[in-house]
């Protein structure tokens, strides 16, 4: 699993499946398995291997101890929540630094007004007819909002305001699921309503910060509708058993069955090449090993 902070994308995602594959086909050893997922979500880098990861734990972290921990790591990797308000904090608090630095006070508004310059335009409208439209430049307020972009963010944060929203649709997923597992394992009514809060908070955050100036890319509808799916179900949480079903227990069924086929088809396809005759037409060479020339490459027999 050392190689899930890897760059090289393809060999993370290698890793991921394999996992997937072992905590689903080995029941004893997912404890011990997701334990390491989780403590290495610090150091992921891609959005594909977060995703698989974040489906790895939502199916298969089953104690409320270990649910605990993971929404400590979803939290550290996700920064400061609400994420709308901290990025806002921030980008006020680049504004009056700039505004000190101009001169302080009323001094640093004023030459802050002084730097926006009307332009005035005509504009042609849908009929016909022309418009004086009135653009300001707001040049500094622009750079002080690509500085606050550009700060160093948690990885999971980086990647919902880099516009990557289908990470965040599997996070709600993830989150929800772990809430339902662990209202069915625990008794502590507490907290289950903490947890529960708590994720619902993540996910009213990505949706708010997706139709906010701080995402690249605004979110797209698939992923917001998928998000208040998810607040929905876990705003009902005891009243639809049908819908707690499908978290917990299909998609897992799904999953099992996807893996058994890929068996059986790789199982076929052996037994087919296994049993093909081996044709040698009366024309092919004989190759002789001992008379073929070695290159330097070439591993000692």
């Amino acid at each position: 699993m050392e190689f899930l902070g890897d760059s090289n994308n393809p060999s993370a995602l290698d890793v991921v499946s394999f996992v997937r594959e072992v905590v689903e086909k080995f029941p004893n050893l997912r404890s011990t398995i997701t334990e390491k997922l989780i403590s290495t979500l610090s150091e992921i880098k891609s959005s594909k291997v977060f995703r698989g990861i974040l489906w790895i734990v939502g199916e298969y972290v089953e104690s409320p101890t270990d649910i605990q921990s993971a929404m400590r790591e979803i939290r550290k990797v996700l920064g400061e929540i609400p994420i709308l308000a901290s990025e806002q904090r921030l980008l006020d608090a680049a504004s009056e630094e700039g505004g000190a630095a101009a001169g302080g006070g009323e001094e640093g508004e004023d030459k802050e007004k002084e730097k926006e310059k009307a332009a005035s335009r005509p504009r042609v409208l849908a009929d016909g007819t022309y418009a004086t439209e009135t653009a300001y430049s707001t040049s500094t307020s622009a750079a002080r909002l690509e500085a606050v972009k550009a700060a160093a963010k948690p990885p999971l944060r980086s990647l919902l305001l880099g516009g990557d929203f289908f990470t965040g649709g599997v996070l709600a997923a993830a989150l929800t699921k772990l809430v339902l597992r662990f209202a069915e394992k625990s008794k502590d009514v507490n907290a289950i309503n903490t947890l529960r809060a708590e994720s619902m908070l993540i996910m009213t955050s990505i949706i708010r910060v997706g139709q906010s100036k701080f995402v690249t890319t605004q979110i797209d509808e698939d992923n917001n509708e998928r998000i208040m799916n998810c607040i929905q179900t876990l705003s009902e949480l005891q009243t639809e058993p049908a819908v707690q079903e499908v978290f917990l227990e299909d998609t897992k069924a799904a999953y099992s069955k996807m893996l058994g086929a890929q068996e059986k088809r790789a199982a076929e396809k052996k037994a087919a090449e296994t049993a093909r005759p081996a044709i040698v037409q009366v024309d092919d060479l004989l190759a002789f090993r001992q008379f073929s020339k070695k290159s330097a490459d070439d591993a000692i027999d």
